[in-house]
């Protein structure tokens, strides 16, 4: 998988435009012990890569997986893994040097009645240097779900989303992030689907300096969009996008309103 973001200047508070490219592979493998077990492994690679220099430093992980699945008899199922990686970072602001990241995971997949399902995970993630502990961090990740089938043609998604991550600028370390979100969706035939997602959160950046202008920022986000997909044939689907972006901040001068419209097509073989 690749991802090309571009960071936009009330993100880096710079004038010049920055193009991340965010890179992962991996390969997972699950193994059927018994009726009701399974072994669970797998290794994986992780990217990121910037174009220009004194922004979030560009860094790579590898590592693997380890753990185990139950599964009961009704179909549902609840499973645990161990992440282990090794990273390094290259460029970007700061001395390097090497880290280690280790997430504890638990994963839910429950149908709870015929028109719900609840779906999940809940980890725990650390991140420590070799060289350079000020950038250390750990903390709860996880994604909580539910989905409502109310008729044939209409469902609605909502969740809680919880993210811990690493974004090294001026104003931290590192991230934590709390979102909330509402996703109905509409079916009016086989081949057609209208989508709409609502979401608002709070993102708190950490591990600055108490000294620095940014420390103990704190942004609220907000994102409504609406999406149309139509298959004109099984190995095509054409998507269509219009969405908005809000952030206040308590930083002056770090507000900003986006609206995008995005047109995609993608093909299966």
């Amino acid at each position: 998988e690749r991802i090309d973001n571009t960071d936009r200047f009330s993100d880096v508070s710079n004038s010049q435009v920055n193009r991340r490219t965010e890179q992962a592979h991996g390969l997972d493998a699950e193994y059927e012990l018994g009726a009701a077990w399974r072994a669970l492994a797998g290794v994986f690679e992780r990217r990121s890569e910037n174009s220009l220099s004194g922004l979030e430093p560009d860094t790579t992980v590898r590592g693997g997986a380890l753990g185990a699945r139950y599964v009961f008899r009704t179909g549902n199922s609840l499973a645990y893994r161990l992440r282990q990686g090794h990273g390094e970072y290259s460029g970007g602001v700061g001395p390097g040097g090497d880290f280690s990241d280790r997430q504890h995971e638990l994963e839910l997949d429950w149908q709870a009645t015929g028109q719900v399902r609840v779906g999940g995970r809940l980890g725990w993630l650390e991140r420590d240097h070799d060289t350079l502990s000020t950038r250390d961090f750990s903390g709860w990740t996880g994604r909580l779900q539910a989905r409502w089938q109310a008729t044939g043609k209409t469902s609605v998604a909502a969740g809680l989303v919880r993210d811990l991550a690493s974004y090294v600028s001026d104003f931290g370390t590192y991230y934590e992030g709390i979102r909330l979100f509402v996703a109905p969706q509409w079916k009016p035939s086989a081949k057609t689907a209208v989508r709409l997602h609502m979401e608002h959160g709070v993102r708190s950046y950490k591990g600055a300096a108490s000294s620095l202008v940014n420390a103990g920022r704190e942004d609220k986000l907000s994102r409504v969009a609406l999406g149309l997909e139509w298959e004109p044939i099984r190995a095509l689907r054409l998507l269509a996008t219009v969405q908005r972006d809000q952030r206040d901040t308590h930083r002056t001068g770090l507000d900003y309103t986006t609206h995008m419209v995005a047109l995609s097509a993608v093909a299966s073989f």
